[in-house]
Parts: structure tokens; sequence; C-alpha cells
């Protein structure tokens, strides 16, 4: 069997370059200003039709944070999560992962979709993915995220058995909220709420 041009590959000394040489790069996502993350997302489609995701750590505060994922995704396997399936070393101490392409497209920035709702779970979906003509922006994804917070953290799919801590649940009930204004700013924001309510005495004694 012939090596994967992406799975098969352990270092590289450019990111990009190796990628147009395998495959058409057709979307490259740089986050500017506030929301700059420190990571160049890549959209590669192989010849075979195959598109993946080829998530770049481009700063130290990036690259730990891409740590972080890849460990919490070796640890956790859920339908709703896109693993991340393996990594590249880059020159200069960089990395990147390499996660299948979502079914939907990544969009560098809030829009209005044309259709009557958004493909995707219903139990996952923030209200504004139902309606025509409704943003979709940051706020939808901290409702994606809260969402499946909620059921990872659940015994059943039934969602009767919480099993984090009512700080962590209130957490979750902001970032769900069906008025997007009343949610999180943003990830970060949710993150940095999270982390706090899941501090051992958030739950009290």
């Amino acid at each position: 069997m012939s090596p994967h041009p992406l799975l098969d590959v352990d270092q590289v000394p450019d990111l990009e370059p190796r990628l147009r040489t395998v495959g058409e790069v057709f979307s490259v996502f740089r986050a500017l200003g506030t929301q700059d993350s420190g990571c160049v997302s890549h959209g590669v489609r192989l010849p075979d039709g195959t598109r993946w995701c080829v998530k770049e750590a481009t700063t130290g505060p990036a690259r730990r944070s891409l740590d972080r994922a890849w460990a919490f995704h070796r640890a956790v396997r859920h339908p709703v999560i896109v693993p991340h399936l393996h990594r590249i070393a880059v020159r200069d101490g960089r990395t990147a992962t390499v996660m299948p392409w979502r079914a939907g497209e990544y969009r560098p920035g809030p829009f209005v979709p044309a259709a009557d709702r958004l493909p995707g779970s219903r139990r996952f979906m923030a209200p504004e993915e139902w309606r025509r003509g409704a943003v979709i922006d940051i706020r939808t994804t901290v409702y994606v995220l809260g969402r499946t917070a909620r059921l990872l953290l659940d015994a059943g799919d039934d969602e009767r058995a919480f099993l984090g801590t009512a700080a962590q649940l209130t957490v979750i009930e902001r970032a769900t909220r069906a008025d997007p204004g009343e949610r999180f700013g943003g990830a970060r924001e949710l993150a940095a709420a999270w982390r706090a309510a899941s501090e051992p005495w958030a739950s009290g004694p």
C-alpha cells in the first residue's frame, strides 16, 4: 500500500509548500487581531478526492494549546468531535495536526446561511442555525461547545444523569441560552468560565 501523503508523514521543513505538492490547498485561514490563535488552518483536497484539515501552530502558546488538544483527543472519542488523527513536526519547533475536513465548510468569520437551516445534528445546533437569515458567528460555536460538554458529561442519551458539578452545569446553561447575546462572548471566555467552574473548590465541600 502506498504511503498516505498526510498520515504517513512525520516531519517537513515547511508545511504549506508540502501540502501544495500532495494536493490542492483550497482554503487557508489565518485569524487576525483579537481572534488570532497563533494557528493557521489549511484545507487540502487530495487526488483521491478526500478533504483534510491541517492545523499548524505557529507560536509557542499555540503549540501548547495544540498539544493539549492532541492529549484530549487521545483520551476522548465521541461522534460529534472531529478526531485529531496525526501530527507532523515542522521546522523551528512548529507542529501541525491532521484531521478530516468537516462535512460542512469552515468559515473565517460570521455568515448568514442561504438555506432554511444548516446541516447537522439537532442535539447540538443552536436556534439560529434553524433560521434563514440569522447570523452564524462565534456565539453559535459557544452553543455547540456547551451542548457537547453537556452530552459528554451525561451518563446516558436522555440527559437525566449529569456527571459534572453544579458550577459546570451553570456554565453550560449560559453557553446554550436561546438568545446569542446572553451566551459567552467567545470560546476563550467560555473556556475561562469552565476552568473556574472545574477547580476543586468550585463544587463546594
